[in-house]
């Protein structure tokens, strides 16, 4: 019964997406529930009010198109609902804990197979690699020496 609840409101938040002025009156009238009923379904499935849940499912369908569309993250933001870029970027790394330039930025790294996008290449990348040519020469030179000595 949840499950098919939640579905069916996060379809119609995404089928108004690019609507800004959705509200909670709007999903609860799709519903046909009562804006109190709307809201107390949704907080005791997944402890959120209305206005979290449209917030969520704005934010993840622009996570999901940061990944995978060109645009810029204001053309997303509008695309998604926000009607302001500056409040997209506030509500987006409150909410993954990064912004969705970086998030754009580290996505697009990953899809190019950069090694940057790992948090253990970074400015040390070359001196990283020397350390382990150094050390895998030395397991070598180790593993000769008593082969030969013995």
């Amino acid at each position: 019964m949840n499950e098919k609840f939640i579905k069916k409101l996060t379809e119609i938040v995404e089928k108004n997406l690019a609507n800004e002025n959705l509200n909670v009156s709007d999903l609860a009238r799709e519903m046909d529930m009562s804006h109190s009923n709307l809201h107390r379904k949704l907080k005791s499935s997944l402890n959120k009010t209305s206005s979290q849940f449209i917030r969520e499912v704005r934010l993840n369908k622009a996570k999901e198109l940061l990944m995978t569309d060109d645009c810029t993250v204001s053309e997303i933001s509008y695309r998604v609902g926000f009607g302001s870029p500056s409040y997209f970027n506030k509500c987006f790394h409150e909410h993954f804990g990064y912004a969705p330039g970086k998030f754009k930025s580290l996505s697009e790294n990953e899809s190019t197979g950069s090694f940057r996008s790992n948090k253990f290449w970074g400015r040390n990348s070359t001196l990283i690699i020397w350390a382990l040519i150094f050390a895998v020469l030395t397991i070598l030179a180790a593993g000769i020496y008593f082969l030969i000595g013995v």
